[in-house]
């Protein structure tokens, strides 16, 4: 409730917070007979709540614009609030915010993935992982090129930076990012997408599979950013 506007952190708070209020009025609209039938059976004097909800209904195309705004910002944000830290010189990096959104994208299509193969049971060939497959490349080469823009920064950036490239990429943390990042999370995942047959790459154990490894680069690649980026200072 104390905000600094001027402070990155605060932005953030302001931002989830605005962002999970639109969410949840979606998902009210989304779930609306199942709230509507929980508040008949068991508080019927809350019935009131499914009259705004049909009130929200009719709006729900700009809430849904707005949730979509909202949440690539928020996917972003993180790398913002990295990228302010400028007595680290690896932080201190205009891509990151970029970086983190793209991989935010990859690992909510990876857990989409098993949410619908897991737990909504659906067939590895359904329409949903049909189209969802459409976005799964592009997201990974853009994820690859942003990283690659990334240390390239890096290295023209002289004095410091040229530094923590070195001490990030050497030792404990660079194995982290050539086998856990690049070669986990980016190569396996790009490869069985794009030169396995059909009939492998619809497969849903296939999917599933390659699904963990993207999660597991993801969470290789926040980890990498975070510690690495602490192992030198301007």
């Amino acid at each position: 409730f104390n905000y600094q506007f001027n402070s990155v952190m605060s932005m953030g708070v302001m931002l989830f917070q605005v962002y999970m209020l639109f969410l949840v009025l979606w998902c009210a609209v989304i779930f609306k007979d199942e709230i509507a039938a929980l508040i008949n059976r068991f508080m019927p004097k809350l019935g009131f709540l499914v009259k705004w909800i049909n009130a929200i209904e009719r709006v729900v195309g700009p809430c849904e614009v707005i949730l979509f705004v909202l949440a690539a910002v928020l996917g972003a944000y993180t790398g913002f609030l990295l990228s302010a830290l400028i007595s680290y010189p690896m932080l201190n990096n205009p891509v990151l915010p970029a970086l983190f959104l793209a991989s935010g994208t990859s690992s909510g299509i990876a857990a989409t993935f098993l949410f619908i193969l897991i737990a909504g049971k659906l067939k590895g060939d359904s329409h949903e992982s049909h189209f969802i497959h459409k976005f799964e490349v592009p997201i990974m080469v853009t994820e690859f090129g942003l990283l690659v823009c990334f240390f390239v920064g890096l290295y023209f950036g002289g004095g410091q930076k040229v530094v923590a490239l070195e001490n990030a990429l050497s030792g404990f943390w660079g194995a982290v990012f050539w086998i856990g990042v690049f070669f986990i999370g980016i190569l396996i995942p790009l490869v069985a997408n794009m030169f396995v047959s059909d009939r492998w790459k619809f497969n849903k154990n296939f999917i599933i599979l390659v699904s963990i490894f993207d999660l597991i680069g993801v969470l290789c690649l926040r980890y990498f950013i975070l510690y690495a980026g602490q192992l030198t200072t301007a």
